[in-house]
């Protein structure tokens, strides 16, 4: 909070960003004669909302929520008119003019039903809104489809386009107008639900269909109220509870369907319930609603060829000549993966008055996935699996000061936990973890069996067999009390007598040590006596201890002791360090316990199925005779074994690549005042605040030696609590660290009590050689931060922090205009981060996020001394010979010393002992955004809009602070195999954006528009190379740029019968890169990196985005929705005879994407309630739409006769079977069609 605190000043004179959340109504009211009507009443009766209208019949009510409401307009001697069903949009005005009519009968009523203009001239971007009746009647699974509904939108859903890492991590790619994935804002009810490391939303936060009134979208032009978003505002509206008890019911399913449809699995269940409770009304009024959506279905349904191993094909002529592996065994459709999202939404509204409302909310999502990686297409035991759990309260009070003056307070906080591993497994239940097996050798074979008890880890030493019971990597062994990993350092000396590096209890003997009440260090050597089933602990000559493991517990039991020493008789066991994670059902495996599924792709599974789980290539000695094996599996039996070569990358064994455990916490607070200063002119003042606290973990690769491993939390020396590395160090050593001999050292640490250069603790020995050998003390190397352990106080509060704790916060004033002809829309907001972070600096104190800078710390202090000092000792350390107050002045007894100017100096590197790196505390950075638009009205029924913009967004929070843990120790940066570290300097990433358009009504149901756009992005996010002495290593910076532009035609039909929606973009895309981390990627892979502007992946030249909703004869209600997309772009690989070479940068594209869905369904009364039958069919069409292609042919299954060259048996020189390029998951799925029934009551 303390860069809230800077800004308490502006706070109070100032007031916030808010994304609005409500509307207006407003116009005049007449007499049939066009004089207006003062003092007539205008009110809401569903609501506390209403006004009069003044001197010249004009009203205004402001502060409208979102919604769908009734308007009623009464003065005495004049009819009632009521206009019904007027739709409320988010910060939009609806005008109503009324012309009373003289009443001449008494309680008569004119009623009208409400008809939103298509053309609204108080809009001067483009936006379109999606209301919960269309929600409800077109083929929606979930909402996040709702942003697919617009054209201009690129959800990109191909492993060979898409961001790498993604999909695996459950985040959507979403592209607006040629921006880059993650420039939305995501907001439900005007707060942000962007995940903070990632940007972006996905699995983790969907929505229940039931809990969305309203979806509005902002492609661009957007008001000063929005920030953090460079390419569109999205924000839904909730569902609240009405004066009417409501409940809804919905289950969706595939089961009634085809194949497909069975094996899909999909199962929805929706429902809904709202109301009013009934309080006194002096209390107010209080309502409620709550609903919830529960989706179950597998992953991926993936139809294969009928060419598939014949397990009856005796000598396997038929397999050879179709060139099948012996594991393509099935044909037709196949299931993969499964995805598991619940979500709940609840909500209570309290109106105490007619002036005040408040809403609280709570949301809470839990999403599972398993998805499909071709890699495990038969194998998945040891793939990555992904949880991510939502939870987020809501707090809003708004309050009503005047008719024309309103402030809303918003609070949120918002969770989002994401873990991701691979279960724990024991399948042939042996006691020995799938995982161990894989890792340890069963004598000669490179790794034991999971899958047969009989085969156990063991080794065979000068011929005695060793059973393998400890894993070195993660400290687990057979036997341990919890799952997890443990530290070995800490255990007492045992005779390993078996070898298995685990202590055996009640067998093998151990020393005991401890300090007796001299403080003397004593140990005894502890054996087991088989005869009376106890240890007996001896000094060499008398057992002066006894106890026993009780079989029961496996704990120990003293039986008598007749010294007093603090040794606990007991063999000390590994310390405990980590438990694994337990959730649903199972345990997951730690890093530690990966192990890389390379050494069991098919090629090793051919062999070892053959080598090492038959007997008749061993000879007497039980190691593999690799000549007969060769003489029976490449001659005598070659044909038999034809698939012996082929490679394919198919796991059977090991573990997948990430592991993650994260939580980010984000809570935001958001004030605004809204006042209709004229009737001309509404200004919104705004202030916005967010803290995050980011604790991110994740390890890709943890089966290799040096992982990749992103960790938010400080760097810590990892010493235990005497902050001291055991080893063996030498005086000389001890000294320079120390500033004491070793002896010295015992001695002023109550280590050696009688003097004898012995020391009492265990821990600190005293060698003959001189040297001091320490050993591991509680906590040390236990890979946790323990009390009393150095850290890096990166957040430089005095606190050891796991996560970082960045601040936002944010300004702004939009003013919405009327002069003749025309609306105008100024604004302007200033957005200010703060990383709470430390960062290199140069000698000036300026950061220096790509050099570091070095100090000689001659005194060990941990600052740059810069200033003249007092050298007392001649050696270069300040004050050391001030034995008085320290005060640097000479004194009776102190040293005199040299008495010489001093300064710490700058080092060329970092490999002086005492060499430091400079650091300083981050700023605050700044971004001023102006906005301004205006709508010029031409005619009633036809306006020009024009829209300019200046829109920053923040770096997301991955690329600034990783691997900034280790800023201090920059050697462990950049020994890293390909070195990245984040950057706090970094400023937002800017796009400015010009938008014009014409917008038009024809008659009463139908409008167009036309709209062109333009967008200039740069300061984007990438990684650059930099070099330091004899490293090299990566840097996020700002340098990224790109442009976007194109048209939008829109035409819009609405009707009582028919509602559409057509709307078609052209535009295109280009820039340097495609996403931030793409120069990194293409440091990892040797490609060279751009220097110019090209085609973007994601780039669609022609789009087209069509809805229809409808009332079909009989009572049978329609939606469909159509799509049109240009293929994308790819760089083309042509082939020059047997040469292959790249074409032009993105030069081809992809086949196109069409796609058509359909949804119907009849509705029957039932009294009070009404229920509906009725079927979605998703691609309606059944079209073959091209995920990934191949970039030889452009096509999906075909890879283009060159590579089929590579198909053949590997005695003739193949390298490939035909299972290779039967390729299903290449092609998006086709037709589903789903049934639901539905249940409403009112």
């Amino acid at each position: 909070m303390k860069f809230l605190y800077r800004y308490i000043a502006l706070i109070l004179v100032s007031s916030l960003l808010i994304a609005g959340t409500d509307g207006t109504i407003r116009g005049r009211v007449t007499d049939e004669k066009g004089e207006g009507l003062p003092g007539t009443q205008v009110y809401i009766p569903s609501t506390s909302y209403g006004t009069m209208t003044d001197i010249d019949g004009n009203y205004i009510l402001l502060n409208i929520p979102v919604g769908e409401y009734d308007v009623v307009f009464t003065m005495i001697g004049y009819k009632q008119h009521s206009i019904k069903h007027l739709s409320i949009v988010m910060d939009q005005t609806q005008w109503l003019n009324v012309k009373l009519q003289v009443e001449s009968i008494s309680g008569e009523e004119v009623i009208v039903e409400a008809e939103r203009d298509l053309v609204e001239h108080d809009v001067t971007g483009t936006k379109q809104t999606v209301s919960g009746e269309a929600i409800k009647a077109l083929p929606l699974k979930d909402v996040s489809e709702l942003y697919s509904l617009q054209s201009g939108v690129v959800k990109v859903e191909s492993r060979q386009q898409g961001i790498p890492g993604h999909e695996e991590r459950g985040l959507e790619e979403v592209h607006v107008r040629g921006g880059r994935s993650g420039e939305i804002a995501y907001m439900i009810d005007g707060m942000y639900i962007k995940n903070p490391v990632f940007g972006g939303i996905g699995n983790g936060t969907r929505l229940n269909l039931f809990a969305v009134r309203e979806f509005d979208f902002q492609p661009g032009g957007f008001s000063a109220e929005y920030g953090d978003a460079m390419s569109a505002v999205a924000n839904y509206h909730t569902a609240k509870g009405g004066d009417d008890l409501s409940f809804k019911f919905k289950y969706e399913t595939s089961a009634l369907g085809g194949e497909y449809d069975r094996l899909k699995a999909y199962h929805d269940y929706n429902f809904g319930l709202g109301g009013k409770v009934h309080i006194p009304e002096s209390a107010g009024k209080l309502y409620y609603w709550m609903s919830g959506q529960m989706t179950n279905s597998n992953y991926k349904v993936l139809e294969f060829d009928d060419n598939i191993f014949l397990d009856n094909d005796k000598g396997n002529n038929s397999n050879r000549e179709n060139l099948i592996q012996p594991f393509d065994n099935e044909s037709g459709f196949q299931v993969f993966g499964f995805e598991s999202v619940n979500d709940i939404f609840t909500k209570i509204t309290y109106n105490p008055t007619n002036k005040i409302r408040t809403n609280f909310s709570y949301w809470e999502v839990n999403a599972h996935r398993k998805r499909f990686d071709s890699t495990y297409q038969y194998w998945d035991k040891g793939q990555n699996e992904l949880f991510r759990d939502t939870k987020r309260l809501y707090f809003e009070f708004n309050h009503s000061v005047s008719s024309k003056t309103f402030y809303n307070l918003r609070l949120s906080s918002f969770q989002q936990d994401q873990f991701q591993g691979v279960r724990w497994a024991d399948s042939d239940g042996d006691g020995y973890p799938d995982w161990f097996e894989w890792k340890h050798a069963a004598g000669n074979r490179p790794y034991s069996d999971p899958y047969d008890a009989n085969v156990i880890p063991f080794e065979v030493d000068r011929g005695n067999i060793i059973y393998t019971k400890y894993d070195e990597k993660s400290g687990w062994y057979l036997g341990a009390d919890k799952i997890g990993t443990y530290d070995w350092s800490v255990t007492e000396e045992w005779d390993d007598e078996n070898g298995d590096g685990v202590f055996d209890k009640n067998i093998e003997s151990y020393t005991d040590c401890g300090s007796d009440n001299s403080g003397v260090l004593v140990c005894y050597e502890c054996h087991y006596n088989n005869s009376s089933g106890f240890y007996e602990c001896f000094d060499g000559h008398h057992i002066v201890s006894s106890g026993s493991y009780d079989d029961d517990d496996g704990k120990w039991d003293e039986i008598f002791s007749s010294v007093s020493y603090d040794g606990n008789g007991k063999w000390d066991e590994p310390a405990f360090l980590k438990e694994a994670i337990y959730r649903d059902g199972s345990t997951w495996l730690l890093p530690e316990m990966y192990v890389n599924n390379n050494q069991f792709n098919d090629r090793a599974h051919h062999l070892d199925d053959l080598m090492y789980d038959t007997y008749q290539f061993m000879d007497e000695g039980g190691n593999l005779d690799i000549e007969a094996f060769n003489d029976y599996a490449y001659n005598e039996f070659g044909d038999s074994l034809y698939y012996f070569g082929w490679n394919e990358y198919k796991a059977f064994g090991g573990s997948d690549y990430y592991y993650n455990e994260s939580t980010t916490y984000t809570n935001e607070l958001k004030f605004d005042i809204t006042s209709q200063i004229t009737n001309r002119w509404k200004a919104r003042l705004g202030f916005s605040y967010k803290s995050h606290l980011i604790e991110y973990f994740e390890v890709q690769a943890p089966y290799r030696s040096s992982p990749i491993t992103e960790d938010f939390s400080e760097d810590f020396k990892d010493f235990g609590g005497d902050r001291i590395l055991a080893q063996d160090y030498t005086s000389e050593e001890w000294v320079d660290m120390t500033g004491l001999t070793p002896e010295e050292w015992l001695s002023e640490n109550n280590l050696d009590i009688d003097g004898d250069g012995i020391s009492n603790n265990e821990l600190y020995q005293l060698r003959n050689s001189g040297n001091i050998l320490i050993l591991p003390d509680d906590g040390e190397n236990n890979g946790i931060w323990d009390e009393g352990e150095e850290y890096f106080d990166l957040n430089d509060n005095s606190n050891f922090d796991r996560g970082r704790e960045p601040e936002e916060i944010s300004f702004y004033i939009n003013n919405t205009i009327e002069v003749p002809w025309m609306v105008i829309n100024a604004g302007a907001r200033v957005d200010i981060v703060n990383y709470n972070t430390r960062m290199w600096s140069d000698p000036n104190g300026k950061i220096s996020p790509y050099t570091p800078y070095f100090y000689l710390d001659a005194d060990s202090d941990g600052e740059w001394d810069q200033d003249d000092f007092y050298d007392y000792g001649c050696n270069g350390i300040p004050n050391d010979g001030d034995y008085g107050e320290g005060n640097g002045e000479l004194e009776e007894n102190e040293a005199l010393g040299c008495f010489e100017n001093k300064k710490e100096p700058l080092l060329e590197d970092s490999y002086n002992s005492n060499a430091q790196v400079l650091f300083t505390n981050t700023s605050s950075l700044y971004k001023i955004s102006p906005r301004i638009g205006f709508s010029h009205v031409i005619t009633d029924k036809s306006n020009f809009t024009f829209n300019y913009g200046v829109y920053y967004q923040n770096p997301i929070y991955r690329n600034v602070f990783i691997n900034t843990g280790q800023l201090e120790d920059p050697n462990q940066i950049f020994e890293q195999s390909v070195p990245l570290v984040g950057n706090a300097g970094m400023t937002a990433s800017r796009s400015v954006i010009y938008e014009f358009g014409v917008n038009v009504q024809v008659g009463r149901s139908f409008a167009y528009s036309v709209i062109g756009w333009a967008k200039d992005m740069d300061q984007m996010l990438t990684t650059e190379k930099k070099n330091y002495g004899v490293y090299s290593y990566n840097v996020f910076r700002n340098y990224d740029y790109g442009s976007a532009k194109g048209i939008d035609l829109n035409l819009e039909q609405r009707g009582k019968l028919v509602n559409t929606m057509l709307q078609y973009t052209y535009s295109i895309a280009k820039a340097n890169r495609s996403y931030d981390w793409e120069a990194y990627s293409k440091v990892t892979t040797g490609e060279p990196a751009p220097t110019q502007e090209y085609l973007q992946s994601y780039d669609r030249t022609h789009d087209i985005a069509l809805t229809v909703y409808s009332i079909l004869p009989f009572g049978v209600r329609m939606g469909l929705t159509g799509f049109y997309q240009s293929g994308y772009p790819y760089t083309p690989i042509i082939y020059s005879g047997n040469q292959a070479e790249e074409g032009a940068k993105n030069s081809e594209r992809s086949p196109s994407y069409k796609d058509m869905n359909l949804t119907f369904s009849k509705y029957i009364p039932l009294g009070k309630a009404k229920i509906s039958l009725g079927a979605s069919i998703y691609n309606l069409l059944n079209i073959e739409n091209a995920l990934d292609i191949y970039y030889t042919t452009g096509d999906p299954l075909d890879p283009g006769p060159q590579s089929i060259e590579n198909v053949d048996l590997p005695s003739e020189g193949g390298t490939l079977s035909n299972s290779y390029y039967d390729t299903p998951w290449r092609i998006m799925a086709p037709r589903q069609i789903n049934f639901h029934i539905k249940l409403e009551f009112n």
